[in-house]
């Protein structure tokens, strides 16, 4: 694995053009986390599994941009006033290999949605491959392996919708077509 190191942040950076991206087995849940024992059974939240590719030099929003274009299907996840909530299970071999979790962070719609008034598309910037200068707040976010997750570990999610809130309607051909 080819990791450059970026001297203006001391992060180490992987080089995605020459790294293959790792699967994250990801359970979505709206307005709560799975229980950990359904881990810990073995019984899995299969039906809310989403499975996301991507490298260890990714953020939490980069992760969430990622799955709201992988699950168009999932109204909730495209909604543009709601929170994800981020926690990693993973085997504690502190505790004889049984499962633990720990709080990754939390990342807002509206840190990834693009113009005004287009709450169900992506924003732009997001979707380009060009190596722009990291904005402070880019700066400041933390990678999946500063959070310390590694392959193999599980990530489950919680999407939180504002009160009295709806999940806005995907149209049937954009679920197809997605």
């Amino acid at each position: 694995m080819d990791i450059d190191t970026d001297t203006q942040a001391g992060k180490a950076t992987v080089a995605r053009d020459q790294t293959a991206p790792f699967l994250i087995r990801t359970f979505v849940k709206i307005g709560g986390f799975h229980r950990l024992a359904l881990f810990e059974d073995g019984t899995f939240p299969t039906t809310d599994e989403h499975q996301i590719f991507t490298w260890k030099d990714a953020t939490l929003r980069e992760v969430l941009t990622t799955l709201r274009n992988t699950s168009p299907h999932v109204a909730e996840i495209k909604h543009p006033l709601a929170r994800f909530s981020f926690k990693t299970v993973y085997a504690d071999s502190a505790n004889k290999g049984r499962y633990a979790q720990k709080d990754l962070g939390m990342v807002y719609s509206r840190d990834i949605l693009g113009e005004p008034g287009a709450a169900g598309l992506t924003a732009p910037r997001l979707l380009l491959d060009d190596e722009l200068p990291p904005t402070q707040r880019e700066r400041e976010e933390r990678s999946l392996d500063d959070l310390r997750f590694v392959p193999g570990d599980f990530l489950v999610v919680s999407v939180i919708l504002p009160k009295g809130a709806t999940a806005p309607v995907v149209p049937l051909g954009a679920a197809a077509s997605g």
